[in-house]
């Protein structure tokens, strides 16, 4: 590029990474070619935002319905920088990488004509308008925070790192992706912006964000406020998470684990899900997901993990999560961490979020 030149053009691809999928990147060419061939069938919504589906058997109304999914989020003037979402059935980067948002800047501000792709589309994949909220949410945060602050690529020097607490993490921006503080922004656009209708997927239920370690969006004091006032808009109708509900290891046996918690509350009627998982790392670059089924006696809430699993898995030691989320998407948690070489001296503690520091 010409030194004399003010024009200044940055290109990011910003990438959502399932744990689902195997690790391997071989590149399909279909979804390559794709990029240059013509879609088979598009849909323009209210926003102007044009829906490009490659996936055979896709009709305009299955393009309609993503649409109105992805409208459901929280959605400003950011949009008239959003240009395209592309539908690929297959996985040209390999089956962890389900989704992408490309962003590039002009003159250090955000250029129009920015584009989502989403990878693996088919009837079958429940995580789809999951990854499109969040590929949504780099594009509404690298909007927002250049609009207002200036900031164009490193988000641990904006006002959101602070009120994150970003910088107390030695492992921000490590290069494992759920430390990187891009991804997390994205996360907590989901949970505090994101469409209500994502409590319909199971692993959002469980998963509402990649990262384990942090605490959940809406336990973060200020976090909400500062999403609104960074774009001057309303989230979610429903703006109020569910009490946090206190977690206790109350039985362990050669067996398994016992757990249990008391209802918790809301400010709605509606009934609020219960989700319980496991979480360790056998190896620096896994994670390992134990789901919990959950039982209820009158008031009173117990769940269990199997020991000999563990055993047979050589888990050494394990985050036990309790999620308590509303309908309206809105999370918080409760957290054990248990070395399973002496579980005993977990018993009745009074566990807390994961801890905010300050």
């Amino acid at each position: 590029m010409n030194k004399k030149s003010r024009t200044l053009v940055i290109t990011l691809f910003l990438v959502c990474i399932t744990l689902l999928g195997g690790n391997h990147f071989a590149v399909s060419a279909s979804a390559l070619q794709a990029n240059s061939e013509a879609p088979l069938l598009t849909y323009k919504g209210t926003h102007g935002v044009e829906i490009r589906s490659y996936v055979p058997g896709y009709d305009l109304d299955k393009l309609k319905e993503i649409y109105d999914e992805f409208a459901k989020n929280t959605i400003g003037e950011e949009i008239a920088y959003l240009s395209h979402i592309n539908l690929y059935p297959d996985y040209p980067r390999g089956t962890n990488t389900v989704g992408m948002w490309h962003g590039e800047w002009f003159r250090d501000q955000i250029a129009p004509g920015r584009y989502i792709d989403l990878f693996g589309v088919g009837d079958d994949n429940p995580y789809v308008l999951n990854t499109l909220s969040h590929e949504y949410g780099h594009h509404f945060l690298y909007y927002y925070l250049n609009k207002k602050e200036g900031i164009s690529n490193n988000y641990l020097d904006s006002e959101y790192a602070k009120i994150r607490n970003l910088n107390h993490y030695t492992e921000i921006d490590n290069g494992d992706h759920c430390w990187s503080a891009v991804e997390i922004a994205a996360e907590d656009y989901v949970q505090l912006f994101g469409s209500p209708n994502l409590t319909r997927i199971r692993s959002y239920q469980y998963t509402p964000q990649e990262n384990a370690h942090l605490p959940l969006a809406w336990e973060v004091p200020g976090l909400y406020d500062y999403f609104v006032n960074l774009s001057g808009l309303k989230g979610k109708e429903d703006r109020d998470a569910p009490s946090m509900p206190l977690l206790q290891l109350t039985e362990v046996t050669s067996e398994g684990l016992f757990f249990q918690w008391d209802e918790a509350t809301d400010d709605s009627r509606e009934p609020l899900i219960y989700s319980m998982v496991g979480v360790t790392h056998p190896t620096e670059d896994s994670t390992v997901k134990y789901l919990m089924s959950i039982t209820k006696e009158n008031n009173c809430y117990k769940s269990s993990l199997s020991r000999r699993q563990l055993r047979e898995d050589r888990i050494e030691d394990i985050l036990v999560k309790l999620i308590v989320m509303d309908q309206s998407g809105n999370a918080v948690s409760n957290n054990i961490q248990i070395d399973l070489s002496r579980p005993e001296d977990y018993f009745f503690l009074m566990p807390s979020p994961v801890l905010y520091l300050k």
